[in-house]
Formats: C-alpha cells, structure tokens, sequence
C-alpha cells in the first residue's frame, strides 16, 4: 500500500488541476441522466414521498402501469410522473 501526504494547500491545486483538465477534454461538464425505471414498492415511495402502504395503495389501484415477474416490479419513470398529473387533475378520487 502507498500511502501519499499533502498538505491541504497541495491537495487543492491537485485538486483544481484535476478539475480543469476535465473541463477542458469534454467541453462541458455532464449530468448523469436519472434512473429511468423505479424498483419495488420502496422504490415507488421514496420516489413519490409517501408511506410504503400509500405505494401499495396507489399501485394497487393501477394507476401506475408496470411490469412485475415474480417479486420483481418496475415502474417507468416519466409514466408515473404523467400518472400523477393525471391523478392530480381529477381531484385525486374522482372516477
């Protein structure tokens, strides 16, 4: 194991460095894109911020499309985002 030492001062222009030569090979910095697919029900209630039983509910309820095998669901992203407009719009309840 190699172990290096800087001082505070050295690591920041390492550091700096580092950064601008990253910079200057891409052009531009990039966001990674986000997940495309939620997995499971606790996947589900973190992405919407809800209980894991208001997850359950919803999904139940089939408001979001999905796929599941086995134990396994996934929920595609932008479909549960258009779900919830659509949710939202008709007054959460309304059939």
């Amino acid at each position: 194991m190699i172990v290096l030492q800087f001082s505070e001062t050295e690591f920041r222009e390492i550091l700096t460095d580092v950064v601008q030569d990253a910079i200057n090979n891409s052009g531009h910095l990039t966001i990674p894109e986000k997940e495309s697919h939620i997995k499971g029900i606790a996947g589900l209630s973190k992405f919407l911020g809800v209980s894991h039983s208001r997850a359950q509910a919803l999904k139940n309820s089939g408001i979001f499309p999905h796929f599941q095998q086995g134990r396994l669901i996934l929920f595609d992203t932008a479909k549960v985002r258009e779900a919830m407009a659509v949710y939202n719009k008709r007054g959460r309840r309304a059939k």
